[in-house]
């Protein structure tokens, strides 16, 4: 495909980037398009033109582009190593009481 940015499957770049308080600007397909939540922690596009005047307007306004940042970083810390192994861990312990409760039945 002459476009792979638009099928990214996850995009830990991006979740870096937002860790360090950079507004990602991400494709509004796949993986950062879940990952971004449009308006509130940076901003998804799907035209150039789209991206050049968000990148524009984002220049001239540094209270958005502070709070977008801000939202951003705290955003990122819910795909940090521990949350996902507190939610894995979770997710185990369900199953497993769910497995013991049917064979207890």
């Amino acid at each position: 495909d002459r476009h792979p940015e638009r099928f990214e499957h996850f995009g830990i770049s991006v979740v870096e980037a937002m860790a360090a308080g950079a507004v990602p600007l991400v494709f509004g397909a796949a993986g950062p398009a879940e990952i971004v939540r449009d308006g509130i922690d940076g901003v998804q596009w799907t035209s150039l033109d789209e991206l050049a005047e968000t990148t524009l307007a984002l220049a001239d306004d540094s209270d958005r582009r502070e709070a977008l940042a801000s939202s951003a970083e705290k955003r990122a810390v819910e795909f940090s190593a521990d949350v996902f192994a507190d939610r894995l861990r979770s997710l185990v312990s369900a199953d497993v009481t769910h497995d013991i409760d049917d064979d207890l039945g």
